[in-house]
């Protein structure tokens, strides 16, 4: 059966997961654009929209000139707990 989840979901679910087991560190510089849509096969405008959203999450900061980088996700993740104890509500 084929994922029916948006292609930009799934490479955004994977970056995340990589930051939430630790693959990249509080700190660390994930791959570019062009390197994330070369690894995963999409396009660079996919790459782009999968890192936008963990930007607006809190799960990633980028600085100009310097990159993309994973952030101190403690705060991503009390979020992240907050938002499925609503959800349970």
């Amino acid at each position: 059966m084929a994922n029916l989840l948006p292609i930009y979901y799934q490479v955004k679910q994977t970056i995340r997961n990589w930051i939430l087991n630790r693959k990249f560190n509080p700190g660390d510089k994930i791959p570019s654009k062009n390197e994330l849509a070369d690894n995963f096969n999409v396009s660079r405008l996919t790459a782009r929209q999968a890192i936008s959203q963990l930007i607006q999450e809190g799960f990633l900061v980028t600085k100009r000139d310097e990159g993309t980088f994973a952030t101190n996700n403690e705060i991503s993740l009390r979020t992240l707990w907050h938002g499925r104890i609503s959800l349970l509500r």
